[in-house]
């Protein structure tokens, strides 16, 4: 398993986002994101930033298609995101990053 300094190292190379923790029973897990993986794009634009990752749906939820870089290779996923209230500014983070 790499260390987080290893996958912070990958990420800024590659210009992603890294995934150092998820939420268990969340949207981030049952999606498949896991630890090491690194978020490259969300709906098909390029990611570069955790603030880019949580502010990539509106509040009205739904699906999100998400590239990750997971073991040397580039993986697609599809994240079911839950409504938000009008009132919250961010969606719940439900993965820890760098």
């Amino acid at each position: 398993m790499k260390s987080p300094r290893e996958i912070q190292a990958i990420a800024n190379i590659l210009g992603g986002v890294p995934i150092l923790g998820v939420v268990p029973d969340s949207p981030a897990a049952r999606s498949g994101l896991r630890y090491g993986d690194i978020v490259l794009s969300l709906n098909g634009v390029a990611t570069n930033s955790f603030e880019a990752f949580l502010s990539a749906h509106d509040t009205s939820g739904g699906e999100l298609a998400i590239e990750v870089f997971r073991d040397g290779l580039r993986v697609a996923l599809k994240m079911s995101v839950p409504p938000r209230r009008r009132s919250e500014k961010k969606p719940a983070a439900d993965v820890s990053v760098c």
